[in-house]
């Protein structure tokens, strides 16, 4: 069961937050493996070094879009459950944001205006 605190859910137990280092990160993804942040959550690092080693912008990439859209841990945890059960060796940023909804601008349906409607009659 995930315990740690993490991304839109708090800060850890000794106030340090991911979150506040995703910056950082992107700037200088080598920075993510030895930080401290990473660290300090259990379930991240055990994510990261099962599925991300040497894929440190993929898993980037996850944590902005976690804390973007105020993914839990626990919804998080659950998403890569049912990934890796599927298909273990595939677990990515992309099957996980899948997963757990795309929520980009770009796939939000948006219903016709009248004038479209009255030009489709």
């Amino acid at each position: 069961m995930y315990r740690d605190k993490w991304l839109n859910t708090g800060i850890s137990k000794d106030g340090i937050a991911i979150e506040h280092y995703l910056c950082t990160f992107n700037q200088k993804p080598g920075a993510l493996e030895g930080s401290v942040a990473l660290s300090r959550s259990s379930y991240l690092k055990q994510l990261y070094q099962q599925f991300y080693l040497n894929r440190q912008r993929d898993f980037i990439d996850l944590l902005h879009y976690c804390n973007r859209y105020r993914v839990s841990g626990e919804k998080l945890e659950t998403a890569v459950s049912r990934i890796a059960g599927s298909c273990p060796k595939g677990v990515d940023t992309e099957k996980i944001t899948s997963v757990l909804g795309n929520k980009t601008a770009s796939t939000r349906i948006m219903p016709p205006s009248n004038n479209e409607t009255m030009s489709m009659a």
